[in-house]
């Protein structure tokens, strides 16, 4: 059987428009707790998106971003980069009140 993928992008983003105003009143902690969960499954699945021919993209506020998670993000975007066969872009967006949260601390 062919291998057909009839999509080629898919866009997601972990804020639904109803809870936003909510995500962005977060304690700090659990932001931090957040950003570290989103830096390991970026560490972790970025080999399963090569052998998959993934290539991830992350949109949004990057100057919010901590270093270490910066780091990881542009690691799994080079990584990824070869992938041909569905570009996986995921939106991050952080309110200003979150301020600048680095996982590592």
């Amino acid at each position: 059987m062919a291998d057909h993928n009839p999509l080629n992008s898919l866009t997601v983003s972990p804020q639904v428009a109803q809870a936003r105003k909510h995500n962005w009143r977060r304690p700090a902690v659990e932001v931090a707790w957040l950003m570290r969960l989103f830096q390991e499954h970026l560490r972790s699945e970025t080999a399963r998106c090569v052998t998959n021919g993934v290539r991830l993209e992350i949109i949004g506020r990057r100057d919010r971003l901590g270093a270490g998670l910066l780091r990881v993000v542009e690691a799994a975007e080079v990584a990824t980069a070869g992938g041909g066969r569905l570009l996986l872009r995921i939106a991050i967006e952080r309110s200003r009140s979150w301020g600048n949260v680095d996982p590592d601390g």
